[in-house]
């Protein structure tokens, strides 16, 4: 009979813990596969899927706001021309009385030709054209035109000589600015303005210094404004507490419509009424609804063409972000 002795410490271990710890080995290094080439192709795909939705998304976005700066520079030119006919209106009513006064004396003429100057120099005025001299100046191709070159003992490129036209009688003009009206967009420090609401407080955009603006350009007779007011009524209630202010200013001419709808609307917030629309067209808005949110600085931080949900989930956290 053969006794056992234990086996000492440092020597091989036995076969069968050779096993165990081959096993323990094996379950440690399946807990810490490799992905295989399918797993990386498949997440590799799908990477690419949604990076190319995202690319898809941001291109639809640019081409949307493309089409929306064109649009804005078509309507702008438009009223400017629109605009610059309205004010030569007066002159040609001058001009016409002027031709249909019968025995008019040399002073009546002479007071009527200088009333319509005086029109039509208003007239360009408005559209952003300012007089120059340019007799004697520096000869700027960008605003003078060459008819001829003389000699001169002064210095050289001077202009010597301006020529009178025809319609504008001794004067030149340059235009400063185009004809064109501008367009508000986000980015922009907001136009200043001044209105009576229908509560009968007079406010301006300077005044709501320090708090977030919510403007609001709309009319009884626009449907989508129409369905946009429970919204914007909405988030009246829920966030003036914290410092926003909706203002709205309709653009009706008839006021006996508008006050009777005003009656009927349960219109919460701040309401104005502004019937030749200069408010709204110093901001270049043509189109109603349109709105422009305006931060506690007075820059424009978002713009909105078209009726929006002011509820929806995702304009609510944006504007509880500006507050």
């Amino acid at each position: 009979m053969q006794d056992t002795q234990p086996n000492p410490s440092g020597l091989a271990p036995e076969p069968a813990d050779e096993l165990a710890a081959t096993a323990a080995a094996g379950q440690e290094g399946q807990g810490e596969q490799v992905p295989g080439p399918d797993e990386l192709l498949r997440a590799a795909e799908q990477k690419a899927v949604e990076l190319n939705d995202a690319w898809l998304r941001a291109k639809a976005e640019t081409e949307n706001l493309r089409r929306r700066a064109q649009e804005d520079i078509a309507k702008a030119h438009k009223y400017a021309a629109e605009k610059f006919a309205a004010e030569m209106l007066p002159v040609k009513d001058s001009l016409e009385a002027a031709l249909s006064t019968e025995n008019a004396t040399v002073d009546n003429l002479r007071s009527g030709v200088e009333l319509t100057l005086r029109q039509l120099v208003s007239a360009f005025e408005k559209s952003g054209l300012a007089e120059i001299k340019p007799l004697g100046e520096k000869f700027d191709p960008h605003r003078h035109q060459a008819i001829s070159a003389v000699e001169d003992e002064g210095e050289a490129n001077r202009v010597l000589q301006v020529l009178i036209g025809i319609l504008f009688v001794a004067l030149v003009y340059v235009v400063t600015d185009g004809i064109r009206e501008p367009v508000v967009v986000v980015g922009d420090t907001a136009p200043r303005f001044s209105v009576v609401t229908d509560s009968g407080l007079k406010v301006s955009r300077s005044e709501f210094g320090g708090k977030l603006l919510v403007l609001n350009f709309w009319a009884t007779w626009c449907p989508p404004c129409i369905e946009e007011l429970p919204s914007l009524n909405a988030l009246h209630r829920q966030f003036s507490p914290s410092g926003l202010v909706v203002l709205g200013v309709s653009v009706d001419r008839n006021e006996s419509v508008y006050r009777n709808f005003l009656k009927r609307a349960n219109i919460e917030f701040l309401t104005a009424r502004d019937p030749n629309a200069n408010i709204s067209a110093d901001y270049g808005t043509f189109k109603y609804p349109e709105t422009y949110v305006i931060d506690r600085n007075g820059k424009v931080v978002l713009k909105i063409i078209s009726s929006t949900n002011w509820t929806d989930e995702k304009m609510v956290s944006y504007i509880k972000s500006l507050l």
